[in-house]
C-alpha cells in the first residue's frame, strides 16, 4: 500500500489523494526546461560553427574570398598557398601569399610574403550603445609578416610593376595614413624589416 492510500476504520481503501501543483511550480518547471533546451541548441550551434569552419572545404572559401578581396583592393594577381582559419583565436594565417603586378612572365612577383597572419581582436560590445560604431571595438590584434619581398620596377618612362586597384579608393586620406589607422597592437616582421 501506498503512503497515498489511507484505509479506512473499516477496512475499506479509500482511492489516493492526487496532490495539486502550484503555478508556480509549473512555471519554474517550464522555465528549467526551456532554459535547459536554449542551453543545448547554444551548443549544438557553438559546436556546429566550430566543426564547419574547420573543414577544408571552409578553408578553401575562405582562400577564395581572400583571392578576390586581396585582388580587388590591389588590382594584381592573388595566389595563397594555404590558408588557415581558427575562429577561437579569431586568426588568419595565409602561407604563400604572392601578389602580381605588371611584371612579366618569368620576374619577381611585386609582393611575396612566406607566411601572413592576422588576429582580431573584439574589445566591447556595449559600444554600439553609445554609438561609437563598429571600427571602436573591433581592432587589428596582430599582423605578422614572414619573409616579405618586394620588387618595385621602374622603367625608363617612370611606371613602376605596382597593380593599379579595379576600384580607385573614393578616401582623400593617404594610404599610409590609413595603414597608420588600422592601429595594430603588434606588427612583426621576420627575415624583413622589424617594427
Amino acid at each position: 500500500m501506498s503512503a497515498d492510500e489511507k484505509q479506512h476504520d473499516g477496512g475499506e481503501k479509500l482511492l489516493p489523494v492526487k496532490r495539486r501543483r502550484s503555478i508556480a511550480w509549473h512555471v519554474t518547471r517550464a522555465g528549467v526546461w526551456g532554459f535547459a533546451g536554449g542551453l543545448a541548441l547554444v551548443i549544438l550551434l557553438v559546436g556546429g560553427i566550430t566543426w564547419v569552419t574547420a573543414t577544408a572545404y571552409f578553408q578553401r572559401r575562405v582562400a577564395r574570398e581572400i583571392v578576390s578581396v586581396l585582388g580587388d583592393a590591389t588590382g594584381g594577381r592573388v595566389e595563397v598557398g594555404g590558408v588557415k582559419f581558427s575562429l577561437w583565436h579569431l586568426k588568419i594565417e595565409v602561407d604563400g601569399l604572392v601578389i602580381h603586378g605588371t611584371e612579366g612572365p618569368g620576374e619577381a612577383p611585386y609582393l611575396s610574403a612566406g607566411k601572413v597572419e592576422v588576429r582580431v581582436g573584439i574589445s566591447s560590445f556595449f559600444s554600439h550603445a553609445t554609438g561609437a560604431g563598429l571600427r571602436s571595438h573591433v581592432g587589428l590584434k596582430l599582423l605578422r609578416v614572414e619573409r616579405p619581398q618586394v620588387h618595385l620596377m621602374v622603367d625608363k618612362d617612370g611606371r613602376t610593376n605596382a597593380p593599379v586597384p579595379k576600384h580607385p579608393s573614393t578616401s582623400k586620406e593617404p594610404v599610409a595614413d590609413t595603414l597608420l589607422d588600422l592601429r595594430a597592437k603588434g606588427l612583426r616582421w621576420w627575415m624583413g624589416w622589424r617594427w
